[in-house]
């Protein structure tokens, strides 16, 4: 079975969580730009017949320029047949 391996660009500010625990509560402009975000990037995961398994805090990533990556795709499966 064929593995494919995706190189991420380094996310500075690490797992989202992060700077939530250390400064608290985002704003309601951040949380609805991140929500936002992580929305969009399943959208298109589920464009690509993507099923992403796995979602939880750990695997949200944070840019420098605030942009959301989400990594660890080892239990994601594609699913070219469905519909």
């Amino acid at each position: 079975m064929a593995r494919e391996k995706t190189i991420l660009k380094y996310a500075e500010n690490g797992e989202l969580y992060k700077p939530l625990q250390k400064d608290g509560p985002f704003t309601e402009h951040k949380a609805t730009n991140y929500i936002s975000q992580i929305a969009d990037a399943l959208v298109y995961l589920q464009k690509k017949k993507v099923i992403r398994r796995d979602m939880k805090p750990n695997n949200i990533l944070l840019s420098s320029d605030h942009k959301i990556k989400i990594s660890d795709f080892g239990w994601a499966i594609h699913t070219p047949d469905a519909s």
